[in-house]
């Protein structure tokens, strides 16, 4: 398959048509400043040549009229003529120069009818100008007697440089038709050469559009894709296949979406990961790991916010420190297993029983705590010291053994056994060793005044 670059393409057609452009112009404005050099050249020296004939032809009319007016006076007619004839010689040197520049101008511009008629016109003032100057010593010798032969050839001269002037009147007027006739080709040429560059330009535009809209059609497309990678979306399908520039763009970015796509699952697991085991680990280290209860840690950290709490706004709140009897005689006859099983089940029965406001927790062995933020009497307290007893109480099965044990409690009031967490503790455990003096399976009130 033929790979092409479109911009590339582009660029060259554009490149081209500019330097077609500037190449066409600089020909037509060659063209146009020739015509106008040599016009403005014809015009000159047509307008300088007519103006020297016809000063030679004045003079020569002034030769013949010298013959009139001499009245037989030879010395002033004599002189007349030597003037006269010192003008024409300077007036013919002039014009025999502009001659010969006009010969080398039309045959530039190829006139050569015009310029046959000039040559002609030329030839016969020349002829009659050597006649005088052949005829003056037989003028300068000549008596009266012999002035009519002069004034003959004088008039014959003087008519030869009126038709010479006419001829040349005739082949100025040509010469300036040929000239107009040029100008109007060359116009023609120009319109032409204009409207051919108005029509490569519409052409070029028209061109460059449908290339822009085949350049601009792919793009508009990776760009959406594109702006769907940004946004997290990587369904897009993309659909150039080409060979070109577009097409391999299109492949580069398809992989780069595959890529992508691999690279944020497999990131969105590992992130996954972390965040289970940084949720696992918190849990850890907040929970006792075998039963699942508040660690101690965890616990002082939530009775320091609630004491806090109450200092903020005064209330009360109850703590319950509880231990296991007859626990050691079941870990040393039955094993730590049944043990630990036993200790799982009691913490189930804990959370059965107490609120989801309240905070139970595991302190360390058989030992466990219960803070009740919404236990303000000893009425209450002695409903629930009540229901923990006898749930305790009851039989636990565990791996084939019926295990009895009771539930000794230590209970302390915020703010009436204390105002810190040390305090309140100290006092619970305090109420809790008096509670296993009595007999154990009990509660016990922190007091001045110990009953069971």
């Amino acid at each position: 398959m033929i790979k092409i670059n479109y911009t590339l393409l582009r660029n060259l057609l554009i490149g081209i048509f500019v330097l077609l452009l500037i190449i066409i112009s600089a020909i037509a404005v060659k063209q146009l400043q020739q015509v106008a050099f040599l016009y403005k050249n014809e015009i000159y020296s047509y307008n300088k040549i007519q103006f020297i004939l016809s000063n030679l032809a004045i003079r020569f009319s002034d030769i013949d009229l010298d013959f009139h007016k001499s009245n037989n006076n030879l010395p002033m007619l004599q002189s007349d003529i030597k003037d006269n004839l010192r003008q024409i010689s300077e007036l013919f040197a002039d014009y025999t120069k502009l001659a010969n520049e006009e010969e080398t101008l039309k045959k530039d511009v190829k006139l050569t009818r015009n310029f046959s008629i000039l040559k002609s016109s030329q030839q016969k003032i020349k002829t009659a100008f050597y006649a005088y100057i052949d005829n003056y010593p037989k003028f300068e010798k000549t008596t009266e007697h012999s002035l009519v032969p002069l004034m003959v050839l004088t008039k014959v001269i003087s008519q030869s440089t009126t038709i010479a002037v006419a001829s040349l009147a005739i082949s100025l007027d040509r010469s300036h038709k040929i000239i107009n006739d040029n100008i109007v080709r060359i116009s023609a040429t120009t319109k032409t050469i204009i409207w051919v560059i108005v029509f490569l330009t519409i052409l070029a535009l028209i061109f460059i559009i449908i290339l822009h809209y085949i350049v601009k059609k792919p793009i508009n497309e990776l760009l959406k894709i594109s702006e769907a990678i940004s946004q997290g979306k990587f369904d897009n399908a993309i659909t150039s296949a080409g060979e070109d520039d577009f097409g391999r763009l299109s492949k580069s970015l398809s992989n780069m979406q595959v890529r992508l796509k691999k690279l944020i699952f497999d990131l969105e697991i590992e992130v996954k990961k972390r965040k289970e085991a940084e949720e696992k680990n918190y849990y850890l280290a907040m929970h006792d790991k075998l039963t699942g209860l508040t660690n101690r840690a965890f616990f002082e950290h939530i009775f320091d916010r609630e004491l806090e709490k109450l200092k903020r706004q005064p209330g009360s709140m109850c703590l319950f420190s509880m231990d296991l009897d007859r626990f050691k005689s079941v870990n040393d006859t039955l094993g730590h297993d049944v043990g630990d099983r036993l200790l799982v089940e009691v913490a189930k029965k804990f959370l059965f029983l107490i609120r989801k406001e309240d905070i139970v927790a595991r302190i360390g062995g058989d030992e466990f705590s219960i803070l009740f933020t919404d236990i303000h009497d000893k009425t209450e307290a002695t409903n629930a010291a009540k229901k923990l007893i006898d749930a305790i109480d009851e039989p636990f099965v565990i791996l084939g053994h019926e295990i009895q044990i009771g539930l000794s409690i230590g209970i302390v009031f915020y703010p009436d056994h204390g105002l810190t967490r040390e305090d309140l503790t100290k006092h619970a455990d305090l109420a809790l060793y008096e509670a296993k003096n009595c007999g154990k399976n009990c509660f016990h009130f922190y007091a001045s005044s110990y009953k069971c």
